[in-house]
């Protein structure tokens, strides 16, 4: 006679988590999006999705790699979203253009989309264990990314926010705070 539950369990390994699969939906999304707006690879949003795809695709191809690579999007994702509030304060002309071209619904969803996506995402799928060592090392990755960005990109050039190269390098130098805020934040998660 034949076991169902055997033949089951044994198709069932083979088939991807639901949140593998949204990491493969994810991964072709950025991937999509880069090759369509290549662009805006000047823009640091793009270098945080970037990351973001990777992560997403190690999620997929092997979750352990993930985990230990999961600071680096987090910190990214969580500058990109200071970085966002900040050209929003300041009123930047690239808000104001992207608002303009899509239209209400379409700066929303896209918005949505490359900035708050990637931070919901990795907060709710973060590993389950983090080891504060490794996260503090992946977090001074991506705040070493943020820097290296500033270092090469005029911020006036690319967003038009009229804001002097001293002005935005003090800004990113407050990213470093980010790290322990999402550390805070993540730890509140797991009690």
């Amino acid at each position: 006679m034949l076991d169902f539950s055997r033949l089951w369990d044994r198709m069932a390994a083979h088939i991807p988590t639901w949140s593998q699969s949204v990491s493969v939906v994810e991964f072709f999304g950025v991937v999509v999006a880069i090759i369509a707006q290549p662009n805006h690879m000047n823009h640091f949003t793009w270098w945080g999705l970037a990351a973001f795809g990777i992560y997403s695709f190690l999620s997929f191809a092997n979750p352990a790699a993930a985990d230990a690579v999961w600071g680096i999007p987090m910190t990214l994702s969580s500058a990109i979203i200071v970085g966002v509030v900040a050209l929003s304060s300041v009123q930047c002309d690239l808000l104001i253009n992207v608002l303009s071209d899509l239209g209400g619904s379409g700066y929303i969803l896209g918005n949505f989309s490359v900035h708050y996506w990637p931070l919901l995402r990795l907060y709710f799928c973060r590993p389950k264990n983090i080891v504060r060592r490794r996260y503090i090392l992946q977090s001074v990755y991506g705040v070493s990314l943020v820097l290296v960005y500033v270092s090469a990109e005029d911020a006036n050039n690319v967003y038009g926010c009229g804001l002097s190269a001293r002005a935005v390098t003090f800004a990113s130098l407050g990213t470093v705070v980010v790290p322990v805020a999402v550390w805070r934040v993540v730890r509140l998660g797991h009690r």
